[in-house]
């Protein structure tokens, strides 16, 4: 869709290109976001924008992912 320069947690740069919307699934849940496509990367992150698009955090101690208001997502109430 776009070229987006990024930088890396080392510090590193490179020109990568961003996705248009992807949907992310996890267990009961989903988000629609963007994706930076980084040339040569082994795996994917989740970033803070599609965990909270999922109400879900990273309990520190299990090391797990969880809902941040219990383990239902939440509604809208329409």
């Amino acid at each position: 869709m776009e070229q987006r320069e990024a930088t890396f947690a080392n510090g590193a740069k490179e020109v990568c290109s961003m996705t248009e919307a992807v949907a992310v699934h996890w267990k009961d849940r989903m988000t629609a976001c963007q994706a930076l496509v980084v040339p040569g990367a082994g795996e994917v992150l989740l970033g803070a924008i599609a965990l909270e698009g999922m109400d879900l955090m990273v309990n520190p101690v299990d090391q797990k992912l969880v809902g941040i208001h219990g383990d239902k997502p939440l509604s809208l109430v329409l």
